[in-house]
């Protein structure tokens, strides 16, 4: 059953076919465009107030999901390290059909300690089939959330919601393998290095 959270996450965004993939984009807005890349495992609802800020300050916000997460397809045979990810990007840009823009990146250079169980073989099927959102809660009261009283419990049982969904987060495991054992991209394609971009910033 789609909880309230994410059904009204759905309706704010739309269809995205990109790299042969289905995918999804929530903008808002208009003027330049601030493409919002979110880090693994949430997805571009993680934008959400963000893309209105933007919005309210007379820019176009822009965040679609990655192959593997939020609303996104999640093939076994897709490329799932960073540089797969990236090739990504580069073509959903290209099907959004931006062409300056600014740029916000958002994930940590290390991995917290609550996303090293991901990373084991058969400890991440049992930790990612255990996840309860009342668990993800006290994860995100520890270690992600600096103001509690910000976000209500709804919107952080989405996050649980769409990491899981139909294959239980299962393309997610195999990133997170991949970059434990040093498969994620050092550089974008040349293509993709390329690309005019006004603007880049990172969140950790």
């Amino acid at each position: 059953m789609t909880s309230p959270e994410v059904s009204a996450h759905i309706a704010a965004g739309r269809a995205l076919r990109a790299a042969g993939l289905n995918g999804f984009v929530r903008e808002a807005g208009s003027g330049e465009p601030v493409v919002c890349v979110h880090g693994v495992p949430t997805s571009s609802y993680l934008y959400r107030k963000v893309l209105d800020e933007l919005a309210a300050r007379g820019l176009r916000g822009v965040a679609f999901d990655l192959p593997g997460l939020g609303l996104a397809d999640r093939p076994r045979a897709f490329d799932y390290s960073w540089t797969g990810l990236g090739r990504y990007c580069v073509a959903a840009v290209d099907a959004l059909e931006l062409g300056a823009f600014h740029l916000v990146v958002h994930d940590t250079s290390r991995r917290p300690w609550s996303m090293e169980p991901f990373a084991r073989r058969g400890l991440g099927e049992v930790y990612l089939r255990t996840l309860s959102k009342p668990a993800f809660r006290v994860l995100m009261s520890l270690q992600g959330v600096a103001d509690r009283s910000s976000v209500t419990n709804g919107e952080l049982d989405a996050y649980v919601e769409l990491l899981k969904r139909e294959d239980g987060g299962r393309a997610f495991l195999h990133h997170a393998r991949l970059r434990a054992h040093g498969r994620q991209a050092r550089a974008l394609p040349l293509g993709a290095a390329q690309r005019s971009v006004s603007g880049a910033g990172h969140l950790g």
